[in-house]
């Protein structure tokens, strides 16, 4: 069974706003938490794609800078 939810403003501009600050799971627990109502990932990643809002791909990177010239390796 779905869940339908009606989305208010202020929860699509919540998304908006923090889409690239924080990961899907942890939008969804604070919607949730906000709204009083279950709000589930993929209940979120539908709205995030319908706002036309895209994600990076993949894991952020989280190494050291990597020097491809060798001048600035020796410095």
């Amino acid at each position: 069974m779905r869940i339908y939810k009606k989305w208010s403003s202020e929860e699509l501009c919540f998304i908006a706003e923090n889409c690239n600050k924080m990961k899907d799971k942890e939008l969804a627990a604070l919607l949730s938490e906000r709204s009083g109502s279950k709000v589930t990932v993929d209940m979120l990643r539908r709205q995030r794609r319908k706002l036309q809002i895209r994600k990076k791909r993949g894991r952020p990177f989280k190494g050291e800078k990597i020097c491809l010239d060798q001048k600035e390796a020796q410095t």
